[in-house]
Formats: C-alpha cells, structure tokens, sequence
C-alpha cells in the first residue's frame, strides 16, 4: 500500500509557497532491477521522490529543508537553462537531471549517478531514447565516486550500477571489466549477479533483468 498526503511547503530558494505531494510510506514486492531500480510499487512512486518549486525550479527532497550549499548550486547560465525548460512529457526525467545539477555542484558524484539513473528509468519509461544518454553520464559519475574510497556496500551498489548502464548501453567490452569485479564477491548473491551480467554481457544482451532473474539463472545453471 502506498500512502500520498499533500501539504503545503514553502521554497527555501524563493519563498514561494506551494501544494506538494509526498510519499507518506509504500511497500516493494518482488526483486530489484539489476541497477537497483526497486520493484513495485515502490517503482511507481517516482514523481513523489523530489519536490519541485513551480516558481523558480528549486528540486529538493523537502524544498523547506535545503541548505544555503544547495542554494548556491542554482546559478549559472546551465541551470537557468535546465530551470527555463519544465515543462512537457519529460517533465520528471528534468526533475531527476535538475536535481543532479545541484548534487554535481555539491560534489555527491554517487548521489549524481543515482538522479541521472532515476531520469534513465522514467525516459525508459516514456520509450525515449535519452535514457541511455543519461546512463552514460551516469557511468561518468559513479565511477568518480567509485574511485573515491567508498565503503564496501557503496562500492558494491555503485559497480552493480555502472555494471548494468553500460551493458544496457551497449558498452559490453566496459561493462564487461566492471562485472568482473563482481564475480568471486564476498556476498552469494552478488557473485551470481556478477556472473549473470557477464553471461549477458558476452551475448551481446542489452536487455533489462531484474536480480530474482540473476539468481534464478543461477540456481538453473
């Protein structure tokens, strides 16, 4: 079940009030996707994930709650670009890109790749194109963080994201490097994703599969 309540919040970028929905609590049933795209009916909460300010395009998850850090990260002449262009079916996919501008600024390179995959799933959605271009930037962005001395369940969801957008990408020869940090891990489970995803890998399969299918297979195999 999933709970929606609507309450009126005040932009701390502008001032301006506004009704914003938010996610009061929901359930997941079933397996993640291989990129951690959870299952529903989480999955069809994304529109509530990231409040957006109407009037000056401020994305946070609580627009009340952001810090002057934050505020400062909405100028320049790419974020009044991104700000001037809300509207149209893609509405969300700019949500999720506007808000990686400010983690960018922020230097969150994971919380980056995270919110460039969140615009990759609902452009996915849509059937449009641009999904694997914000997979890409994606990739760029997690393997900054990557390289930046995560800890080990970090480092673990962010290969198994760069693992899944390069193989959905098509970019099966990196993508294959990445799996193979995978493989032999620690954990059952992300051995057997590890060694899913190479399978794929080498069948040139761009498909998308959930983790329950990697397990599964395994088990079969």
């Amino acid at each position: 079940m999933t709970t929606i309540v609507t309450e009126t919040v005040t932009c701390r970028s502008c001032g301006t009030a506004s009704e914003q929905e938010k996610l009061a609590g929901t359930t997941s049933f079933g397996w993640p996707d291989l990129d951690l795209r959870p299952p529903e009916m989480r999955r069809s909460t994304m529109r509530l994930w990231l409040q957006d300010c109407p009037s000056c395009g401020f994305v946070a998850a609580d627009l009340s709650n952001a810090s002057d850090a934050e505020k400062d990260a909405i100028k320049g002449e790419r974020w009044n670009d991104a700000a001037a262009d809300r509207a149209g079916p893609d509405a969300l996919t700019k949500r999720f890109a506007r808000r990686a501008i400010i983690e960018t600024h922020l230097g969150r390179h994971g919380l980056v790749g995270f919110r460039l995959l969140c615009a990759a799933w609902d452009a996915e959605d849509r059937g449009d194109a641009s999904a694997n271009d914000y997979r890409g930037d994606a990739v760029a962005h997690l393997g900054t963080a990557l390289s930046d001395d995560p800890d080990a369940k970090e480092a673990t969801d962010w290969t198994l994201q760069i693992v899944d957008a390069l193989r959905r990408s098509g970019r099966f020869e990196e993508a294959e490097e990445y799996a193979d940090r995978l493989i032999g891990h620690a954990s059952a489970k992300i051995d057997a994703i590890g060694r899913f995803q190479l399978r794929l890998i080498l069948d040139d399969d761009s498909r998308r599969y959930t983790m329950g299918d990697a397990l599964e297979d395994d088990e079969d195999g």
